[in-house]
């Protein structure tokens, strides 16, 4: 099992996706200096584009290589957190993106359990996707995974 997590994002006005690339770049090398990896950050767009009715602009997509790893994150997040945010990373991230950071809301951290599982409560519940919008999210995870 793989640790995944969404998040439905719009571009800002005056956003540029090969500005959000660059800061995801910057971003990438501050988290190697603070040591948090493990993980990956991907931006989705069908290349076929999205539905009419789709709000989105892209879904962000974070999965950890493994659930040690993810533990092992958690309990540095706050730490992390506040490294990002002196180096101006969220106020980075949101010239390009509205709500970046909201799909932290989802859920809260609880507890690690006795065979280091995460655990959390649910905060609100994710909107609903339609089939054909999970099918898309779900394909470009694999392909994206294998890359």
């Amino acid at each position: 099992m793989q640790f995944v997590e969404f998040a439905n994002c719009t571009f800002t006005e005056d956003a540029s996706f090969k500005g959000l690339l660059e800061i995801s770049a910057e971003h990438e090398a501050l988290i190697e200096e603070f040591g948090y990896g493990g993980y990956g950050v991907h931006y989705l767009r069908p290349y076929r584009g999205f539905k009419d009715d789709y709000p989105y602009d892209m879904v962000r997509m974070v999965h950890w290589y493994n659930r040690d790893k993810r533990a092992e994150n958690i309990e540095k997040y706050q730490a992390m957190r506040k490294f990002m945010a002196d180096r101006g990373m969220p106020d980075k991230y949101a010239q390009h993106i509205k709500n970046q950071f909201e799909d932290y809301s989802f859920q809260h951290f609880k507890n690690i359990d006795e065979d280091g599982w995460p655990h959390y409560e649910v905060l609100k519940n994710l909107e609903e996707l339609s089939p054909s919008a999970q099918e898309i999210l779900m394909k470009k995870s694999i392909i994206n995974y294998f890359k």
